[in-house]
């Protein structure tokens, strides 16, 4: 990983929502960074779908925000998680379910979560 090996101190994710309201790490709403470019929406997808048929340009499969740390837990001091809100009428779904997987894996000291969203930032 190439934040670790350049000794950040942290990491950031940008996490979306797919249509089985599972926490996919992504930047942005689309696609872009996988094979299935940019034509796919995250939101209109379920993750099985998504991780089928969209890996990313390099090869690697895209993982859920629990994966993500679970596979990175213990190697940064900070961990910021960006929560994307496309779809306002999940947005309490989408950043509990954020807050649960968080302290679910007892990360709470180590994550710090954000939201442009209005709604995700008041939950917050």
């Amino acid at each position: 990983m190439l934040a670790q090996k350049n000794d950040a101190d942290g990491i950031e994710f940008d996490v979306s929502q797919t249509k089985d309201k599972k926490n996919l790490v992504i930047h942005g709403e689309r696609t872009r960074a996988t094979i299935c470019g940019k034509d796919y929406v995250v939101g209109n997808h379920t993750l099985e779908q998504l991780k089928t048929k969209c890996l990313l340009k390099n090869g690697e499969p895209l993982m859920t925000l629990e994966e993500i740390l679970e596979a990175t837990k213990g190697l940064f001091d900070y961990y910021f998680v960006d929560i994307k809100v496309y779809n306002p009428k999940d947005a309490e779904q989408q950043t509990t379910s954020v807050i649960q997987t968080v302290q679910k894996l007892e990360m709470q000291d180590k994550v710090i979560i954000t939201s442009y969203d209005k709604q995700a930032t008041y939950i917050l």
